[in-house]
């Protein structure tokens, strides 16, 4: 079903992942991301009508994510990626595709201030945050116990969404089983999330910036998947006329326009409308 890998393309780029996963063995440190195209996008939203966010863009990812050899990526490959290792796929394909600015909104925490913030967020910043962080299983010892730990995985993701205490089924997937360690115990609990945090710092991306109304400092976590289902969701709320403008000022045909990237699309209809209106 998903296959519009197409050939090499300039705009292509490859994206270091920081967790082997002994399936890209000739590199086995990064894959190869290209730009989405308007019906690499339209195609993804029809076919997962409904899904929830993150296999929505698990979806676009099988479409648009190759390994080192261009074999396109695997749903069980994807479910298999630390959450920080897809945050930078996630980044990167968003950043080729759609622009590498952003605006985000957020009403500031002070309760007497409450203004609705809105500052734009660059998708090469968190790339740039893969140069210090790397992630890694480890082993330590917790209430007594030598305790084996993993990041958790997009699959890991997936399977506590059902989860009626998701942070504990959280724990319990990324924490080997042996080890006999009582997840009970409060205390130990609070220490493996900090381990776990700690072990993929990527898995959360947060913006730091103050408050432009009363100054005080905002922390906003960003959710990588929902933040691109929305830009895919208006994207193809605007599709349809830049279309139409771009087929009546050019006389480009359906599949010329649905082969475009979005940012390059955008930035055609808006110099055509400048031409009109020059």
């Amino acid at each position: 079903m998903w296959s519009s890998h197409r050939s090499p393309a300039s705009d292509d780029r490859g994206v270091a992942l920081r967790h082997d996963y002994g399936w890209n063995t000739d590199q086995p440190g990064s894959v190869i991301v290209r730009a989405a195209t308007g019906e690499d996008l339209g195609l993804t939203l029809d076919l997962t009508d409904g899904s929830p966010s993150g296999d929505r863009v698990t979806a676009l990812m099988m479409l648009c994510v190759s390994d080192s050899r261009r074999a396109p990526i695997t749903e069980t490959e994807i479910d298999a990626l630390v959450l920080g290792d897809r945050n930078m796929i996630l980044a990167e394909l968003a950043r080729i595709t759609f622009g590498n600015e952003v605006d985000l909104q957020q009403r500031c925490s002070r309760p007497e201030c409450g203004s609705e913030l809105e500052w734009p967020a660059h998708f090469s910043e968190v790339l740039a945050r893969t140069d210090s962080t790397t992630a890694r299983e480890d082993e330590l010892t917790i209430a007594d116990h030598q305790v084996k730990l993993r990041p958790a995985t997009v699959g890991d993701e997936r399977r506590i969404r059902i989860s009626a205490d998701p942070v504990r089924t959280l724990v319990e997937l990324c924490v080997d089983p042996s080890d006999g360690v009582s997840l009970d115990d409060d205390d130990v609990m609070k220490q493996i999330e900090a381990i776990l945090e700690d072990l993929d710092p990527l898995a959360s991306i947060e913006f730091t910036f103050a408050c432009y109304a009363c100054d005080q400092p905002q922390r906003s976590a960003l959710d990588l998947p929902g933040l691109v289902l929305d830009l895919m969701r208006a994207d193809d709320m605007r599709r349809f006329d830049d279309h139409h403008l771009l087929a009546s000022g050019y006389g480009w045909s359906p599949a010329d326009l649905l082969a475009l990237r979005p940012a390059d699309r955008v930035r055609f209809a808006a110099n055509l409308v400048d031409l009109w209106e020059g």
